[in-house]
């Protein structure tokens, strides 16, 4: 039996499950097949996370969808994240340029979790290669790289790609249930001040003696926002 799956049924249901990754073009799939072949580059906190979520609302959606491809700058991060999600040696990259090789190996979907001054040239070249894309925020750093990621982004429109980015906020249903109740509840809101309250960013991450340049601003991402 085989079941047609629509772009807005997709979007709809991976939305409802916390993740628009599934939000793909139309197409015809037979029931057990994997519809959608995934790859993370970043394989940190957050990748984990976002592949995790994936793989989550393909469960809750029906559609199969295989993370079949990682990578990261360390070896070790990449060859973790491997195990955890059981993919394979031939799937498995590391270095600064193994996310060509990640791009090339067959995935539908690329997962990009990077530290964000990595973010434009990785998503070009994504774009390029004609693949659908969940982005992790913010999308770059600097003014300059953010008209690069937004050249790359009407290329994709073009190329009728989906490209999702991680703006879960105005996803989150309790988030806009209550800006939906704010508004015309309390008249024209005039000023508005808003908290997040959490612990240090990159906490316990000194500088340890004899660490290379680039390994501290990769490790101490968030402080130094690197730009390579």
């Amino acid at each position: 039996m085989r079941t047609q799956i629509s772009r807005r049924h997709l979007l709809k249901s991976a939305a409802a499950a916390g993740v628009g990754l599934a939000a793909m073009k139309s197409r015809t799939i037979a029931a057990g097949d994997v519809a959608f072949k995934a790859g993370l580059i970043g394989c940190g906190g957050r990748g984990n996370g976002a592949a995790g979520d994936i793989l989550k609302a393909a469960q809750k959606t029906g559609i199969k969808v295989e993370l079949t491809a990682v990578h990261d700058v360390y070896e070790g991060q990449a060859k973790n994240s491997a195990r955890h999600f059981n993919v394979g040696a031939a799937g498995t990259f590391w270095d600064f340029d193994g996310y060509k090789k990640l791009i090339d190996s067959g995935v539908d979907i690329v997962i990009l979790a990077t530290p964000p001054g990595f973010r434009p040239e990785h998503f070009e070249a994504v774009v390029a290669a004609g693949k659908h894309c969940f982005c992790e925020k913010p999308v770059a750093t600097y003014a300059q790289d953010c008209r690069r990621f937004l050249k790359a982004a009407e290329e994709s429109v073009r190329k009728n790609l989906t490209v999702v980015a991680g703006t879960q906020r105005r996803h989150q249903s309790n988030y806009v249930e209550t800006v939906a109740k704010l508004h015309g509840a309390i008249g024209d809101i005039r000023a508005l001040r808003a908290y997040w309250c959490g612990g240090p960013v990159m906490k316990g991450r000194p500088r340890t003696p004899g660490q290379k340049d680039m390994d501290f601003q990769l490790k101490a991402w968030y402080l130094s926002l690197i730009h390579i």
